[in-house]
């Protein structure tokens, strides 16, 4: 039997680990849309459970009790919901405007962070790892280095520029396509040459406008920071919101981790009146959530022929909409409160999710093997769909495209044909597939950038490069020099060989000429 000081002694080890393996993180999660608040408390929460104390920031909240070892600081912002009515009402999708238009989308909410009296408090604690959302927030990422804290950043999309810059992955414009391209892979020559130019804009427009603005903004909250290029380049991680079978598949490095799925939970129970409904419905549910499109947002106009077209159908129609009932509601159309979407998509009879391309809806979808019909209206859910359509699980029908003609025949080629069922089940195989699930991944990767201070064994000696020697312009621009150096040499070689020989050969005419003339003259 052990001793009484042995039993003590072990419960101090285990103690004192759990202390150790217990950090300090700070999530910062700014992204314009209220997924983009879901994902960051399913990342955050994740670490909770996993035993960290964790901290959100967020510009929503659920007002929920998360207990002693979660806080959530809200950075208020009434302008977002102005930016999603305005983006209902856009049409110029161009991919080079799209990215302005973003940037101003992130870049009022930025300094609102830093003056927010809960993050100002927060500045006198003390944090581990800082992750912060990859949505134009780099000025963001000074607090890693106020805090003296590991940066990690989460990616809401997978791997591209916006990500592959900071952590030294190569960018390949043949073919992965540049966000917010609205073209899924770049094949034919017009596809590449579009991606090479947007790929060459995204880099100057990142270093001569995005970065010279988020410049100002931390040397006005932290002058004493360092160069900003020296705190986003020095990032230990990044987390991607992404799976090979979701997205195309593109070269990352071993320190950019898929975790598309990480905020799938297990599902639970319909309310008992839903629940009858899908379990009485003869053909099957059709589930459309269409997010902000309530009836603040969509016309009376469009939501009258889109019942009108739903009445069609010999399926049922179970909408999440703020009202619950309207006038001339067909019989098999229910209204309903939001619900929680792993539920719905769980049940046998869901044949289909209309919704508007979210990646986090889409991956979730997937992940139950239900086919989507897509309706994006921001630019990054346009670059998201477009993957989606391309793989063959999903159709894309744009916002601003949006008629009752294509409406009705999207959702008659969804439901009547088995191929997009059929793939979306062999693709949510692929993503269930997995050594281990994505939530344990974030745990595992976030311990292991705290056990080895920082991962530096991962990071990449192409982050040590110019630009113009990691893409060997140096190399190439010595060869074409050298190249057209020999040439020239060559030709200077030739034409002096070549007068020294038209020389003599005058020369020898000349002889010749004054030879016959005085044979003439002795004559």
């Amino acid at each position: 039997m052990f001793s009484m000081k042995t039993v003590v002694l072990i419960l101090l080890i285990v103690f004192c680990s759990d202390v150790i393996n217990c950090a300090k993180i700070l999530g910062i999660f700014m992204g314009l849309g209220r997924n983009h608040y879901i994902l960051g408390k399913s990342f955050m929460t994740n670490l909770v459970q996993a035993g960290h104390d964790c901290v959100l920031i967020s510009r929503y909240s659920d007002e929920t009790n998360n207990g002693v070892h979660f806080k959530e600081v809200i950075v208020r912002n009434d302008e977002s919901t102005d930016a999603l009515f305005k983006a209902t009402e856009e049409t110029n999708h161009n991919p080079f405007f799209a990215i302005h238009r973003i940037h101003e989308y992130s870049k009022g909410i930025i300094p609102r962070v830093f003056e927010e009296r809960g993050v100002k408090q927060l500045l006198n604690h003390n944090f581990d790892v800082v992750v912060i959302e990859e949505v134009f927030a780099d000025a963001l990422k000074v607090l890693a280095w106020h805090f003296k804290a590991h940066l990690v950043i989460f990616h809401p999309h997978r791997a591209n520029f916006w990500v592959n810059d900071y952590l030294g992955n190569p960018c390949l414009p043949t073919f992965v396509t540049e966000y917010p391209a609205t073209f899924s892979i770049s094949k034919n020559f017009l596809e590449r040459s579009l991606n090479l130019a947007l790929y060459l804009y995204e880099k100057l427009y990142k270093e001569f406008v995005v970065l010279k603005e988020h410049r100002n903004v931390t040397s006005a909250h932290f002058p004493e920071a360092p160069d900003l290029s020296d705190i986003i380049y020095n990032t230990t991680l990044a987390f991607l919101n992404s799976d090979v079978a979701v997205y195309q598949f593109v070269p990352t490095l071993p320190n950019m981790v898929d975790i598309g799925g990480f905020h799938i939970d297990v599902p639970g129970r319909l309310p008992v009146e839903v629940q009858a409904f899908f379990d009485g419905s003869k053909k099957g549910v059709v589930y459309i959530d269409l997010d902000f499109l309530t009836s603040s947002y969509l016309s009376e106009e469009t939501r009258d022929w889109m019942v009108e077209v739903l009445s069609e159908f010999e399926y049922d129609f179970l909408w999440v909409w703020d009202e619950q009932a309207i006038p001339n509601q067909p019989a098999n159309l229910r209204f309903q409160d939001p619900l929680k979407l792993g539920n719905v998509l769980v049940h046998p009879n869901t044949k289909l999710f209309v919704h508007l391309g979210n990646t986090k809806d889409i991956i979730e979808s997937l992940y139950y093997g239900v086919p989507q019909l897509l309706i994006p209206v921001l630019d990054d859910q346009l670059y998201d769909t477009s993957q989606a359509q391309y793989h063959g699980y999903a159709r894309t029908l744009p916002f601003q495209s949006l008629t009752k003609s294509n409406f009705r025949s999207s959702l008659q080629e969804l439901l009547n044909n088995v191929r997009y069922e059929d793939e979306s089940k062999r693709r949510s195989k692929i993503l269930k597939e997995k050594p281990i699930s994505a939530k344990k991944a974030v745990v595992f990767w976030i311990d292991n950038v705290l056990k080895t201070k920082g991962a530096a064994y991962m990071r990449a000696d192409s982050l040590d490069y110019s630009w113009y020697q990691l893409y060997m312009i140096d190399v190439i621009g010595f060869f074409i020099g050298s190249f057209v150096i020999v040439i020239a040499f060559v030709i200077i070689i030739f034409v002096k060989i070549w007068r020294i020989c038209c020389c003599r050969s005058k020369r020898k005419s000349n002889k010749n000429k004054i030879y016959n003339s005085l044979s003439y003259i002795a004559e």
